[in-house]
């Protein structure tokens, strides 16, 4: 009866632990996966029981059985996860980010908080493997004293079948090394085939350059007028389409709008499909610039060290000072030489004196002010500026104020006065401040932006874009790739090629069906501001 009893309470706390990874809304394929994965671990125990009993009580094959099995559990929820998160099935190559999860961690609760974070994420899966073990052995025993010899073979044919049917319906088979399952393509060949393309495509630039005697691209209808991309986090879509969000912000957007205008502002709006969705930015802005669709890390890996030219390359080659500013980045490594910027201004370029908004290293608005103070003003050359703002990212709980008279804005050290930000509630149970929140951010930064445009003496071209919807619990049923991007311009002649583009005139409704690939981007953009130029 003891035995009995210790095999349900494990059995319990398995369903409890596991519970959630047949929630993940990936439809019932993913339910059957999981499920069938764990069945999976009875079948093997069964067959092994019925024809190797002798063997049986030795706890050296529990352990290899109990691995097996709890590593497909372990990496099928981490697909679930990576599909409600990201988008994407979850790859191995996705532990590079580690590193970078330390040190936010750090960075938002202290050293000793981060490492008792990290100590409780190392143990789940210990405590996993430690259950899972005591499942099986008790399992073992109970099948060992059942008299149903045919019943015990029927199960086990049963949940094989459903372990096969498993991995052939899944996109993964977690054997370390191997990426893509279905063509067993490993991942060093498949950072072989990535960078063959990138030469390739490399060469095919190259060649259309020396044809052109290297002057396919000289940008010259920008008439030498500053360029400023702003990209904002998480500016998506659902913005527009969620009613939610946009009974909000519509009347904002409205008197952005008004505001522009008054001020001598030919704008338009569209859409554009970014590779990324609820994180991992740098995928859309490593496209956004490179004109190459950058899926996932492991092309993004390969592509920053190819030859690939890049939108600032295309600027500093047309004689533009190219800076970039990345408060979010603490380093930038390879991304350093592969963007080749003139500048690259990383969070302790910022010279920041204020208080850490968590994922947000400072705001937007501490952002532009040093950037308009130490390269707008004072450049002598015409000026290619692109701006990652980072005031609107997950969880979209802290709202800094807008500060009015930016002279005080100083060191930043203004955001540690007594309501200088306010904290959104993020209601029990959930990991955000949901669409209120993810609204009155991006209010936030659209308020930065329009009153900085707005006081510009020569604005030039101004192109504000979002790298990618929000988390999928923000957007709901109002999901999917498509982010916002805006041109605007005192100048009507740099606004009229995005027009034919089927860019559509205001800032209020960007086409969000005609959203065309963020990598194509680049291309028409060289093609509609060179004179004879062939792409």
């Amino acid at each position: 009866m003891r035995r009995q009893l210790k095999f349900l309470l494990t059995s319990i706390i398995l369903i409890i632990i596991y519970a959630p990874i047949l929630i993940f809304p990936e439809g019932s394929l993913h339910f059957l996966r999981v499920f069938s994965l764990f069945l999976s671990g009875i079948a093997l125990l069964g067959l092994y029981i019925s024809f190797g009993k002798k063997y049986f009580g030795r706890w050296v094959f529990f352990l290899p059985i109990n691995l097996i099995h709890s590593y497909f559990l372990f990496f099928s929820a981490a697909d679930g996860l990576m599909q409600n998160i990201m988008g994407r099935p979850f790859s191995f190559i996705d532990t590079v980010y580690l590193n970078d999860l330390y040190h936010l961690l750090v960075d938002s609760y202290g050293l000793i908080t981060a490492l008792f974070i990290i100590f409780i994420i190392v143990s789940i899966p210990i405590l996993l493997i430690i259950i899972n073990f005591v499942f099986h052995r008790e399992l073992g025993k109970l099948w060992l004293n059942s008299k149903y010899k045919r019943y015990k073979l029927f199960l086990c044919t049963v949940t094989l079948l459903l372990f096969l049917f498993s991995i052939s319906t899944s996109e993964k088979i977690w054997v370390p090394g191997i990426v893509e399952a279905k063509n067993m393509i490993t991942l060093s060949s498949r950072k072989k085939i990535i960078a063959e393309n990138l030469d390739e495509e490399a060469a095919r630039r190259s060649e259309t350059v020396l044809v052109l005697d290297k002057e396919s691209f000289p940008l010259d209808k920008l008439k030498n007028q500053n360029v400023l991309v702003f990209i904002i986090e998480s500016y998506g879509r659902t913005l527009f389409e969620n009613p939610e969000n946009w009974e909000i912000a519509k009347p904002r957007f409205k008197q952005f709008e008004l505001d522009l205008k008054n001020k001598g502002f030919t704008i338009a709006s569209s859409s554009l499909e970014s590779p990324a969705i609820g994180g991992n930015s740098w995928l859309a802005d490593s496209t956004f610039n490179s004109g190459v669709w950058v899926k996932d890390q492991t092309v993004y890996d390969e592509l920053i060290l190819s030859e690939i030219p890049v939108l600032g390359t295309y600027f500093k080659d047309a004689g533009y000072r190219t800076i970039v500013a990345q408060p979010g980045m603490r380093t930038s490594g390879d991304e350093e030489y592969f963007y080749n910027f003139d500048k690259t201004y990383n969070y302790l370029d910022f010279e920041y004196n204020g208080p850490s908004f968590i994922w947000a290293k400072m705001t937007d608005q501490y952002v532009v002010d040093f950037i308009d103070r130490k390269e707008v003003l004072t450049s002598e050359q015409p000026l290619f500026a692109q701006y990652i703002l980072i005031s609107s990212h997950f969880p979209f709980q802290l709202i800094p104020a807008y500060i009015e008279d930016w002279d005080r804005i100083g060191d930043g050290s203004i955001y540690s006065e007594e309501n200088m930000v306010q904290t959104l509630t993020i209601p029990e149970g959930k990991k955000t401040a949901g669409p209120y929140g993810l609204t009155v951010s991006l209010l936030y930064v659209m308020e930065v932006l329009t009153e900085y445009i707005t006081q510009l003496k020569e604005p030039g071209l101004i192109i504000i874009l979002g790298d990618h919807q929000p988390y999928s619990k923000v957007t709901g049923p109002y999901g999917g790739r498509q982010t916002a991007i805006h041109v605007l311009s005192k100048d009507k002649s740099l606004i009229k090629p995005f027009i034919q583009r089927g860019y559509t005139p205001g800032l209020l409704s960007p086409p969000i069906d005609s959203a065309v690939k963020m990598d194509q981007f680049l291309p028409q953009f060289l093609e509609d501001f060179s004179s004879g130029s062939v792409f």
